[in-house]
């Protein structure tokens, strides 16, 4: 891969590292107070043959006081639907000035807490940008999805202090019952992604073949 930059690609702030032409696109979004810089390096550990490229999230965390990270969304309930739906629309208009200059790849869309509901959110709303989607630490905001959605990794902590394992639990069944292809997986780990929650992600990539064998 060539050197990293950051860069803007529509209207989101991203890290990106180029694969080679026509190589499939790993996305990681970041949780609340992250960053692109944090959540990138899972690309290197899982996506290797891939464009990696994580979006910062469109608002500045914490809302007060000096600025050290960014969210998708704050921490008020009553706004969380209308910051949800600003932030998707952003995150859209990211992905797809990527398939403009990228091409049309295969597409992975991975999130961590905040960036697990805006892959699901985002995911599987038709038509979706995405090929796979893996949700690690999060929760199903609406429900959606369906049969003809992509293939779905939902990931969670059984130690998870901060969104609980019954939030995994819960969106496991809901896409369940509207027939998405979905694979669930706890392991025994906190908020933060560890080897356990790695291993789980990797068989998920490896039985959808991404990268695809054929990739530089």
């Amino acid at each position: 891969m060539l050197k990293a930059i950051m860069r803007d690609f529509g209207p989101l702030r991203c890290h990106f590292e180029r694969a080679s032409d026509g190589a499939p696109v790993f996305m990681p979004l970041h949780g609340r107070g992250g960053s692109s810089s944090d959540i990138c390096v899972l690309g290197h550990s899982l996506a290797r043959n891939a464009h990696l490229i994580a979006p910062d999230g469109p608002l500045p965390w914490p809302l007060e006081g000096p600025v050290t990270g960014h969210a998708w969304y704050t921490q008020n309930q009553s706004r969380r639907t209308e910051e949800l739906l600003k932030s998707r629309e952003l995150l859209g208009k990211c992905i797809a000035a990527v398939k403009r200059e990228l091409g049309d790849t295969p597409l992975v869309l991975l999130g961590f807490s905040q960036g697990a509901v805006m892959t699901l959110d985002t995911g599987l709303r038709e038509p979706t940008p995405a090929t796979l989607l893996i949700a690690l630490s999060g929760f199903l905001h609406e429900d959606l999805g369906g049969p003809q959605s992509p293939p779905t990794l939902v990931a969670h902590g059984t130690m998870d202090d901060v969104i609980p394992v019954s939030a995994g639990r819960s969106a496991h069944e809901r896409l369940k019952k509207r027939g998405v292809h979905v694979t669930y997986r706890e392991t025994p780990t906190d908020h933060s992604i560890r080897h356990p929650v790695l291993a789980a992600i990797k068989g998920f990539l490896r039985e959808h073949d991404f990268p695809p064998r054929t990739s530089a």
